[in-house]
């Protein structure tokens, strides 16, 4: 039978020398060495062993699968193993189209927070959940996300920090407000189809319904509550319109960015009509 050199087999296959060395490790190519000038050579059967091993390569085996898969495996078990590795691909894919699907919001998110910067609209805000895990400044001890058993961080930036704001520090000069996250009613339903079981009959879940409301997006420096920053930023905004701000204001984080090291929030600020 002839015999060829690994060059020879690279060249006639299309894949790299360092290929083949690496299958041989794993026993999917089976040279013949010459003791006598110290030369690999291999024969024409290895080309069907290095298109199997390949076929399950390209299925996402890894090597050592495909090893047991060519060197070990009758064929229902072969069977049985592509069958768990669809299962397992089609987790993948799903997990992908959930990056994606997030990595989209984060573009969409950006792309508004940019064009609409400074600008005052009424909008019909979507009813949405919100999970208090602050009362100003300190954490909450009860009903944290590790004892509510969510994964609401897995959502992020469909689940969005926000901050609430409440309407008497605008109108008696009483900083109140809670940081939590917060999530629209209608993305709950893409959100359950990635194993995210929403609880709302906890304490510090509130729902806040759809209503009109007037909307902005504005910057400002962190630290943005202790220094009073956002509010003030806010009321700022606002005063273009000679109204008192007299019901509670929520502003949604949208992103962040370091600018002369300095750290900016971007914010969706939304206030009830």
């Amino acid at each position: 039978m002839q015999r060829y050199k690994i060059g020879q087999l690279s060249k006639t296959m299309g894949v790299s020398t360092h290929l083949l060395k690496h299958y041989e490790k794993f026993n999917l190519v089976s040279p013949i060495k010459d003791d006598s000038t110290n030369y690999r050579y291999y024969d024409v059967g290895q080309c069907t062993r290095i298109i199997t091993s390949k076929k399950f390569r390209n299925m996402g085996f890894s090597l050592k699968d495909t090893a047991m898969l060519v060197n070990e495996m009758e064929t229902e078990a072969i069977d049985d193993a592509v069958d768990n590795q669809i299962k397992a691909l089609e987790e993948q894919i799903k997990e992908l189209e959930h990056q994606k699907y997030l990595a989209m919001q984060y573009k969409q998110d950006s792309q508004e927070t940019n064009h609409r910067l400074g600008e005052w609209y009424v909008e019909e805000v979507e009813e949405f959940y919100f999970i208090k895990q602050t009362d100003n400044y300190e954490l909450l001890q009860e009903n944290t996300l590790e004892e509510m058993g969510e994964n609401l961080l897995d959502g992020v930036p469909i689940a969005k920090s926000m901050v609430w704001i409440k309407a008497s520090t605008f109108t008696q000069e009483d900083s109140k407000y809670h940081w939590g996250l917060a999530l629209e009613s209608k993305k709950l339903a893409h959100m359950k189809q990635n194993n995210f079981n929403f609880n709302q009959n906890y304490d510090n879940v509130f729902k806040v319904e759809k209503q009109r409301a007037f909307v902005t997006f504005v910057k400002v420096e962190a630290p943005y509550m202790s220094t009073g920053r956002l509010i003030q930023e806010i009321v700022k905004q606002y005063q273009m319109f000679d109204l008192m701000l007299t019901k509670d204001v929520y502003a949604e984080i949208m992103k962040l960015e370091n600018v002369e090291d300095s750290e900016v929030h971007y914010f969706r600020v939304i206030i009830p009509l």
